[in-house]
């Protein structure tokens, strides 16, 4: 703030600056950009899963709100806030207070971003051999015939399902495994596929939340000779080479309770046993990962069919 005694800036016509006169701290700021008010959007940012209702409010109750629901940033002539806004569909909504002797420096933004897309895979539509769409696969580079690719071999509805083979001897033993990543962060989640095991396969069906650290959400295992357990607690024995369908539902966001359902349906029953109040790791508040993963210690085949990922009902 002030020049070298050699400086030739006073020659030039350059001032110093006074700093007692200037900055943007109080009591200086309200001389050079008015009075600081503030403008607040509630409900914060969140996924548009039904209508919301936006209200603005301003820290000067006199200062006019102009605000847009394009992400641009709102200006004195956008659209003047008078009531609370109706919002049904996913959008930015910006806010700027303006007032007599005041600067509302930063805003308010608030954004009602798409609930991801649901996963729902037959395979019917993909070539044999394919690997599944939407999804992840990882397979051993040098042992080839263990992979997880679209098979017509056998479907629990339709023709084609995905055929996962896997054996010892392979770099990593969670492969071949075959995961979906979705940004499901609120509500009840549903997850749900048909499965038919040989008497060698053992296969893991895992949900997983990476945001903010790595926790473990719902999670069961199948054993080889059909025993599916949760952890270290056996839940019941499905039959070999017959298709039996898995259902999860587990609640996200501030409903999370650290507790997940599971159902499942044998061959012929006309209702699934329910296994309800399993446990996941706590913190598990959004789905982030959803995988398939083989664990077999010889030679073994499954087959995995109608998978669906979405919002329950």
């Amino acid at each position: 703030f002030r020049f070298r005694p050699d400086s030739p800036a006073p020659a030039l016509g350059i001032q110093p600056l006074d700093p007692t006169q200037s900055g943007l701290q109080e009591p200086y700021r309200e001389k050079f950009i008015g009075r600081r008010i503030r403008t607040r959007i509630t409900p914060g940012n969140q996924m548009l899963r039904k209508p919301v209702t936006v209200k603005m409010t301003c820290s000067d109750p006199a200062a006019e709100i102009r605000f847009t629901l394009d992400g641009s940033e709102p200006t004195r002539d956008a659209d003047l806030y008078q009531k609370p806004v109706q919002i049904d569909s996913p959008v930015t909504v910006r806010a700027r207070a303006f007032a007599q002797a005041a600067t509302d420096l930063v805003g308010a933004r608030v954004t009602f971003a798409p609930p991801p897309a649901p996963i729902t895979e037959d395979f019917e539509s993909l070539p044999v051999g394919a690997v599944a769409p939407q999804a992840t696969t990882a397979e051993d580079q040098k042992l080839k015939q263990y992979t997880a690719r679209v098979s017509d071999q056998k479907a629990a509805g339709g023709q084609r399902s995905l055929r996962l083979a896997d054996g010892p001897g392979q770099q990593r033993p969670y492969t071949p495994h075959v995961y979906y990543r979705r940004h499901y962060i609120e509500g009840p989640m549903l997850g749900r596929f048909d499965v038919n095991m040989d008497a060698a396969s053992s296969l893991s069906y895992q949900w997983r939340h990476y945001e903010s650290g790595y926790r473990q959400g719902p999670s069961v295992t199948i054993l080889p000779g059909g025993i599916v357990t949760h952890g270290d607690q056996k839940l019941l024995t499905i039959p070999i080479d017959q298709w039996v369908r898995f259902e999860v539902r587990c609640p996200l966001g501030e409903d999370a309770a650290d507790q997940f359902q599971l159902r499942v349906w044998l061959p012929g029953a006309s209702s699934p046993q329910v296994f309800p109040g399993l446990s996941h790791s706590a913190g598990f508040t959004r789905l982030d990962w959803v995988g398939f993963v083989t664990k077999a210690e010889r030679e073994a085949v499954c087959f995995i069919d109608n998978i669906e990922i979405r919002p329950a009902d």
